[in-house]
């Protein structure tokens, strides 16, 4: 297999290989107790011989409580169920890259990546490329690995009109593919293969209610409630040891930001010129009014990179809601939706912080929310500092802090829409087996602390498109 790969430029090129057995036992009994059990015994082409096969085994189980005649029979709790699982899967893809446990082939390595095989030939010492090292192997890499276990109940009220879910999960993900953050007298940390090295937890649990009957006269209700809270931390990575707490991310969330404390923005010169201010590392010639104030976290007197911290949350929500409710009534039926997120955080980049980025973009709307004195005096918003068209002036202001960090929850109205069904004695007199006509909307307003930006997009440079607003009004026809 390395032999094939170095006679071809890509990876791509090769068919890729993977083998697995599954096995599945299930049971029931009485309909009151089930079990399952799963087996998997997979390998992968990734890893070397007696590196490639893992195994990855999983069992779950359930007790209807309500269907033993010890129950008591009554119109309140008509079901409850108890189920739990337990299990372990495995990983062996890391960025869609093959092989790892051989090194790369030779690589075009050009002036201005290795010096040192550059060769210079002739009179004029003409430069020619020569090649060097790419990715070194790792003969010892295997699978990572994730035990998962999950608790759950269900339960089902008046005659099963009213079912509530409720899960709790957890995660432990083990011997995850990472790469070594080594010494640079070792070299580049992009030449070392993953290694199992890193350990993360995910926990959290899950609640649905739900609600549907019928009236006498014939009109139909129905209505839905799910909420979901997932919390995880980093366990262990290879981290080069920080001087500071505040710039470590082990036992800190997956893709926490870490940036500056921000504490406003400089508006007089009074106030930049008080000797008890710390000095910032990027502020050059000085500071002027409109330009943003850090703390000094760590009290040494200068802002830089090891006053960061922990701002905002990641780009991931923890908390995740929906919402749907709906009527029916002689044909008419109309449902609404409604979605949501929270303990997210965006963070802005780009043209959505920086007006006439790079000296050629357009300023977006935010810009007119800029500091100036005029807007200071009249004690109008203020949300981003004072305009400046060059990169030296803005190296101060643009570092990453939580003045650019933005709380992304939000409650979405997602869809709502209104049909009719046409009754089949109707128009079965004209050969259709169905019709039904809608009319619908989807994104129809947003719930949210950002002002400018959709809350859904992670990055300014994609939220400067905005959510778009859709009707539809459509029909279901069936001959």
């Amino acid at each position: 297999m390395g032999n094939l790969e170095r006679a071809y430029t890509g990876n791509n090129e090769l068919p890729r290989n993977l083998l697995g057995i599954v096995s599945r036992a299930t049971y029931n009994f009485k309909n009151k107790y089930f079990g399952e059990f799963n087996l998997g015994y997979n390998g992968s082409e990734n890893f070397a011989v007696g590196k490639q096969f893992g195994l990855f085994p999983a069992i779950s189980g359930g007790y209807i409580l309500s269907e033993e005649s010890f129950f008591p029979k009554n119109k309140y709790l008509t079901f409850l169920k108890f189920r739990g699982s337990y299990g372990k899967v495995g990983k062996e893809n890391v960025d869609g890259k093959r092989f790892l446990f051989l090194p790369s082939s030779y690589v075009s390595a050009g002036a201005n990546s290795f010096n040192n095989n550059v060769f210079h030939t002739g009179l004029n010492h003409t430069t020619k490329n020569g090649y060097a090292e790419s990715s070194l192997g790792n003969p010892d890499v295997t699978w990572e690995e994730s035990i998962k276990y999950d608790a759950g109940i269900e339960l089902k009220f008046f005659k099963d009109k009213l079912s509530l879910i409720g899960d709790y999960f957890h995660e432990n993900r083990d011997k995850i593919l990472a790469n070594l953050n080594v010494p640079i007298t070792f070299g580049a940390a992009s030449l070392i293969a993953p290694y199992n090295i890193g350990q993360t937890t995910n926990k959290g649990f899950e609640v649905e209610l739900g609600f549907r009957d019928r009236s006498k006269r014939g009109l139909g209700y129905w209505v839905n409630g799910s909420y979901s809270f997932a919390r995880n931390k980093i366990l262990y990575q290879d981290e080069t040891p920080q001087p500071f707490p505040g710039l470590a991310s082990t036992d800190n969330r997956i893709g926490q930001p870490k940036g500056l404390l921000a504490n406003g923005i400089y508006n007089t010169m009074e106030e930049i010129n008080d000797p008890a201010r710390p000095k910032s590392e990027w502020e050059g010639a000085g500071l002027k009014p409109g330009d943003i104030r850090y703390v000094d976290v760590n009290k040494d007197g200068i802002i830089n990179d090891n006053d960061k911290v922990n701002i905002g949350n990641p780009n991931v929500p923890e908390v995740v809601v929906g919402t749907s409710f709906g009527l029916s009534y002689k044909g008419f039926e109309l449902s609404v939706f409604f979605q949501g997120a929270g303990n997210v955080s965006t963070y802005l980049t780009g043209e959505g912080a920086w007006a006439f980025i790079a000296g050629t973009k357009t300023a977006f709307e935010n810009a007119k929310e800029s500091w100036t004195q005029d807007r200071y005096d009249q004690g109008l918003p203020i949300s981003l500092p004072r305009l400046t068209a060059s990169p030296e002036a803005t190296k101060h202001n643009y570092r990453t802090s939580s003045f650019w960090q933005q709380d992304a929850s939000y409650v979405r109205l997602k869809n709502v829409e209104l049909s009719y069904q046409f009754k089949q004695s109707l128009i079965s007199k004209i050969g259709v087996k169905n019709l039904r006509l809608y009319v619908n909307g989807q994104n129809l307003y947003t719930w949210t602390k950002m002002k400018y930006f959709d809350p859904e997009i992670a990055n300014s440079n994609g939220a400067v498109y905005p959510m778009v607003r859709v009707f539809n009004v459509g029909t279901n026809l069936q001959f």
